[in-house]
């Protein structure tokens, strides 16, 4: 495919009684969906934005029309119960706000573009600041996937909200057009509300023009004849498919479509289903395996960076992608096709509407895939073998532990990466790992939520020696609730990721990596909890589920020699 052909790619967007597909150049996307009672509807944002500000009482708009809210201004003219005072400079557009304001005791609406308009804007939003007067700056922003990216864009201004906020009561940028209702009346309430002062409002320019609506037949045959004409196809499972497992299973049965899935979509798929590649994306071979197949279906994921452990994202043949977030569409590869929609309604209509085809014989393709991938294990990892094996161990204890509905809530550390493909999942939301933001110090008190809103549910927190102590004192809110929690420490002494590879840039010359902490035991034993060294991780089986049992949380910590990486341990 041509760039051309590819920046002329379609996307749809799945809404109450069709799916409508959208002919768009590059660079441009639609995102436009609303759930209403449990379906989904196309949203004009421009219109929308009009339509509360016409129900909040505003009769008057002080701007100047641009570029970036001409999609506004198409509207306004649909509108004739909202009047508009041209202004010569937006400085001059929101002191006449401010004045509409500060007579009435109704929040005036300045409309300006993003960059210069906000920026000229600003100093009549701090007099109405520090006059108490209630005012409303709407100010338009580049398409959300632009946002901050110092890419040069006309109008691109960094961090806009930051500095409205140094300049309002609030400063708050609309996610999506869903919210552009809420937003606004919150909007007009703070403006009034307390003390008086400006509220601004951003709004990305992909939330204002509206989805064409087109005819269904022609929108999902064009995916359904994609995937009937391919020979070979793989799912890319993310946590935006956790809630359409069903849908799921049987859309890659009808198919014949082996599953991997990214971090968050782990467990969508169980992983002892036939189909079933695991958490398994960041391995070279399943790779490679996706770059041959004629079709790659993307569910739920934004193929991040922090999923392909920034390798490139390959695929040979078409990539199809499904998100309720279209600036998903192209973050690791632009797709061919792009259903905007609920995973689990476009993946039942997809199953519906596909005609029957034989099922092939995946089995030996997905063990092959396996095997190919655990032969690398030491590689990918960067690990020794016996370090691999003592941590392969240790998950399968825990593994062994839980139910199959379980709950293993992971830090950032060197047991949980390898868990990605080592640990296995049976259903969704069951292994909860910090994968892209990726802080330390998740494990302990997102166990504790997870434990908290579901006390039936065996949950079990997994973290390095150093993202424990990030919020260690969490414990005791732990042994506040009572909570029968296991708290798995896998301690090799300091950040050994990060240790690692310090060793690889500057072998034998370690900084701020080998750190102390206290005994855990001992640390567990001083609030009236539990505390067990498991020298042996063949042992970490029985203490989970001794530790299930328990009204209180229970520390195991399991010992790894500081050298693990695939050179000698000490």
């Amino acid at each position: 495919m041509t760039r051309r052909e590819r920046s002329n790619r379609l996307i749809y967007s799945l809404t109450d009684n069709f799916v409508c597909p959208v002919r768009v150049r590059a660079g441009r996307y639609v995102s436009r969906l609303k759930r209403i009672s449990g379906v989904f509807q196309v949203i004009d944002g421009s219109q929308q934005l009009l339509s509360t500000l016409t129900s909040l009482g505003c009769r008057t708009l002080y701007g100047i029309p641009g570029i970036h809210n001409l999609d506004i201004y198409d509207r306004l003219i649909l509108h004739p119960e909202i009047s508009h005072v041209t202004a010569r400079n937006e400085a001059g557009a929101a002191f006449m706000a401010l004045g509409h304001g500060r007579t009435t005791g109704v929040p005036g609406v300045a409309l300006v573009i993003t960059g210069p308009g906000l920026t000229n804007a600003s100093t009549a939003m701090a007099q109405a600041l520090h006059d108490s007067v209630p005012m409303l700056v709407i100010s338009t922003q580049l398409p959300r996937r632009g946002v901050d990216k110092d890419r040069g864009d006309l109008h691109e201004l960094r961090d806009s909200t930051r500095l409205g906020a140094s300049l309002a009561k609030e400063s708050r940028r609309i996610p999506d057009a869903a919210h552009i209702d809420a937003y606004l009346r919150a909007a007009w309430s703070l403006a009034t509300s307390g003390r008086p002062g400006p509220v601004h409002l951003e709004v990305p320019l992909d939330l204002l023009t509206p989805n064409p609506a087109t005819e269904h037949e022609g929108a999902i045959a064009e995916v359904i004849k994609t995937l009937e004409s391919a020979q070979s196809i793989g799912i890319v499972a993310g946590g935006g498919a956790t809630g359409a497992a069903d849908e799921l299973q049987t859309l890659a049965e009808a198919l014949s479509a082996p599953v991997v899935s990214t971090a968050a979509g782990k467990g969508v798929l169980p992983d002892d289903h036939p189909l079933s590649l695991g958490g398994r994306l960041h391995m070279k071979a399943v790779r490679e395996w996706l770059a041959t197949c004629d079709v790659v279906l993307g569910v739920g994921t934004q193929l991040s960076s922090t999923d392909l452990w920034y390798e490139p994202f390959v695929v040979g043949g078409q990539y199809i992608a499904i998100n309720l977030d279209p600036a998903h569409f192209d973050v690791a590869r632009k797709a061919d096709l792009a259903i905007c929609g609920d995973c689990a309604r476009v993946m039942s209509e997809l199953t519906t509407r596909l005609a029957d085809r034989q099922k092939a014989p995946r089995e030996e393709l997905v063990n092959g895939l396996i095997s190919a991938s655990d032969e690398a294990r030491s590689e990918t990892y960067g690990l020794s073998s016996s370090a691999l094996a003592r941590i392969s161990t240790m998950l399968a204890g825990i593994r062994a532990a839980l139910p199959r509905d379980g709950v293993l809530v992971t830090d950032m550390t060197t047991a949980a990466y390898v868990g990605l493909s080592e640990y296995p999942t049976y259903s969704p939301a069951s292994y909860l790992h910090p994968v892209g933001y990726g802080t330390l110090g998740y494990a302990l008190p997102t166990a504790i939520g997870a434990k908290a809103a579901r006390p039936d549910l065996p949950v079990v927190a997994l973290a390095g020696d150093g993202g424990f102590q990030f919020t260690s004192g969490e414990f005791a809110a732990a042994c506040d609730a009572r909570m029968g929690l296991p708290v798995v420490i896998y301690n090799d002494g300091g950040y050994g990721e990060i240790r690692r590879t310090e060793d690889a840039r500057h072998p034998g010359n370690r900084i701020a990596v080998d750190i102390s902490g206290p005994d855990f035991c001992t640390f567990a034993q001083s609030y009236g909890a539990d505390g067990h060294r498991a020298d042996d991780p063949a042992t970490v089986e029985a203490l989970v589920r001794d530790a299930l049992t328990k009204d209180y949380p229970t520390i195991i910590e399991v010992r790894a020699p500081r050298d693990t990486g695939t050179g000698n341990e000490s």
